[in-house]
């Protein structure tokens, strides 16, 4: 059974793959906290959130492992110029959260070798936050993911 890091590896990759590119909205997927996104925007980070395991028979266990997807979007860019305020965040902000809701539901249609379900646990929540001297607005989505 894959541990909840290898998971989380797992997922920083799909969400590379599909959000990180000439085209696509995020400039990187972080797998860890990050302190200082030194003028990064858009970014991801994936982060562990907790595990469940329930018994199913004397020896094996239902596994299921929790993450927080966080995206976070300059709110203002000054090196933009006015191509970019409060707007063109939210739109981001809105734009990533439904790329990664479509990864997801492929995942969950596709049935990854080690995952057996993977889904939202509840709505996403909106943050406003300064990281590193800049204004960030961002999303927080908590997922499952049922590997075992």
């Amino acid at each position: 059974m894959k541990t909840r890091a290898e998971v989380r590896e797992e997922l920083q990759t799909v969400l590379t793959a599909a959000l990180v590119g000439t085209g696509l909205p995020v400039a990187v997927v972080y797998k860890s906290q990050v302190d200082d996104f030194a003028g990064q925007s858009p970014v991801v980070g994936v982060f562990s959130g907790g595990s469940e395991r329930k018994r199913l028979t004397r020896t094996t266990w239902a596994v299921t492992y929790y993450y927080l997807i966080m995206t976070r979007v300059l709110f203002e860019d000054p090196t933009a110029g006015a191509t970019w305020g409060a707007d063109e965040a939210e739109d981001a902000i809105d734009d990533i959260e439904r790329r990664i809701a479509e990864v997801l539901l492929e995942k969950m249609i596709v049935h990854e070798p080690f995952w057996k379900h993977v889904g939202y646990t509840g709505r996403t929540q909106t943050t406003a936050e300064v990281i590193g001297g800049a204004e960030y607005r961002g999303e927080g989505i908590e997922i499952a993911v049922l590997v075992a």
